[in-house]
């Protein structure tokens, strides 16, 4: 270690631990029990990104530990946000509470192993994993905030690795920045709440999924993809069905493109995992059908197409409330659902806000947009490309199915918020090569395009 460094890190350690020391003595542990996280998670993050990446991209450890401290930082924004300018009014505030109270029984000995297994679904799974942590780390909100950002931040990174291996001349370090840095990234997945988790959840099925596309059935592929999807499913099922639904979408493709098969065994198995993972969403639906459609008083079933519409005319009323509502655009036929799910995954735009907490995602927004207009040859080569790709197939398929499930969201704040678990897919037509207009022949219709730098790069090609 060089001499400079030596005196840096003696000096930064010092000066921690007077921070430290005056924190304990003058704030609350709900304040300075971050200071305890801080470290442990700055000193074990740079050896997993170089087990991680160090191998194939060394060049992205610099860009994904300066987006660890930006994601820190916005945990500490989230955190005033929610505690400082709302009051508590937030449901961050609920998990603490219900989660201090699990993590003293679980230390007192009142709560048995079973009572601290994280079981049940939706808030009541996010309350629970709260009070594991909280009985581990001690019950300090900013900590909290802390530890589930790191979720989201690897989150955003197992959906690096997945677009790594899933998409031939991907750019790698311009995906690795949007994830790192986007405004979205940095701040919704950055709480103790649902999104940090959802996003944890879905980059590792992404990444498994991806690994299937590619690379044919592999037992460690299918049971990260499986992991993943039962996590999300835990907190929000309609995310794991649009993520399975996608994964069989691309499984699909990739029978007919034959890209990442190899051989007619590897096809084969292929093919019984669609028909297994096409019986596993009949059966969930089929569930989930019979759910909703329960029998009334007098004996009769409703049916399933005005139960549906029950659920989204009270989502619509739920969520057309407050200052950030807006009209939402119906779906009343399938004509109207292109712009119904282009309107979804892009509102607001910079004309649409009315606020300053709107007028971030705006700015966003309207800048990938515009981004996307001026890169009209990469997303060529996404138009080209997305049926001989299969992981482009799945997030088409992402982005349609949560286009037509929100699409009766009238609340700015609440889809801006579901819309930051779509974002690493979102951006990743913005990071393909460069289409160059041709074929070459001579590698079975493999199709070309350019990198950075203008040399050539294969994109894709039949197996």
């Amino acid at each position: 270690m060089r001499p400079w460094v030596e005196r840096a890190v003696i000096v930064g350690g010092a000066g921690y631990l007077l921070v430290t020391g005056w924190a304990m003595t003058h704030l609350r542990y709900d304040l300075w029990g971050a200071l305890l996280i801080i470290p442990v998670i700055i000193a074990v993050t740079p050896a997993m990104l170089r087990r991680a990446f160090g191998r194939e991209h060394p060049e992205l450890i610099p860009i994904l530990l300066g987006g660890l401290l930006v994601k820190l930082v916005g945990c500490f924004v989230r955190y005033q946000v929610a505690f400082e300018a709302y009051g508590g009014a937030s449901d961050a505030q609920q998990y603490h509470e219900a989660g201090a109270i699990l993590a003293e029984k679980i230390r007192s000995g009142q709560s048995t192993l079973y009572a601290a297994l994280p079981r049940e679904t939706g808030t009541a799974f996010i309350k629970t994993l709260t009070g594991d942590i909280y009985a581990i780390f001690g019950s300090s909100r900013l900590a909290g905030f802390m530890i589930f950002g790191f979720f989201g931040y690897w989150g955003a990174l197992y959906f690096l690795r997945a677009a790594m291996v899933a998409v031939p001349g991907l750019h790698v370090r311009r995906y690795a920045v949007l994830l790192c840095f986007l405004p979205t990234m940095v701040y919704w997945p950055s709480s103790i709440g649902k999104e940090a988790w959802m996003c944890l959840s879905l980059g590792f099925a992404t990444y498994g999924g991806a690994q299937i596309l590619v690379g044919g059935v592999r037992a460690r592929a299918v049971v990260t993809t499986i992991v993943g999807l039962i996590g999300a499913s835990f907190v929000r099922p309609h995310f794991g069905v649009i993520w399975a639904g996608a994964l069989v979408a691309g499984l699909i493709a990739g029978l007919f493109s034959g890209v990442g098969n190899r051989g007619r065994q590897s096809r084969s198995a292929i093919f019984v995992l669609v028909l297994v993972a096409v019986a596993g969403l009949s059966l969930v639906a089929a569930v989930t059908l019979k759910f909703l459609s329960p029998k009334n008083d007098d004996g009769t079933t409703t049916t399933v197409t005005d139960r549906i519409s029950e659920i989204f005319d009270k989502a619509e009323v739920n969520t057309d409330q407050g200052g950030s509502s807006f009209t939402v655009i119906p779906i009343d036929s399938p004509r109207d659902m292109p712009y119904a799910i282009y309107r979804t995954l892009t509102r607001p735009l910079l004309n649409e806000a009315r606020s300053f907490a709107e007028l971030l995602p705006a700015v966003e927004m309207t800048a990938l947009l515009a981004w996307g207009l001026f890169a009209w040859r990469r997303l060529w080569m996404f138009v080209r490309t997305l049926v001989r790709t299969p992981y482009l197939m799945f997030c088409v398929v992402v982005f349609v199915m949560f286009g037509v499930a929100f699409t009766s969201i009238g609340n700015l704040g609440i889809l801006t918020r579901q819309r930051s678990l779509v974002m690493p897919l979102f951006v990743v037509p913005l990071c393909l090569p460069i289409w160059r207009g041709r074929t070459d022949p001579t590698a079975d219709g493999v199709l070309q395009g350019a990198d950075e730098r203008g040399r050539p790069v294969a994109v894709t090609g039949r197996g």
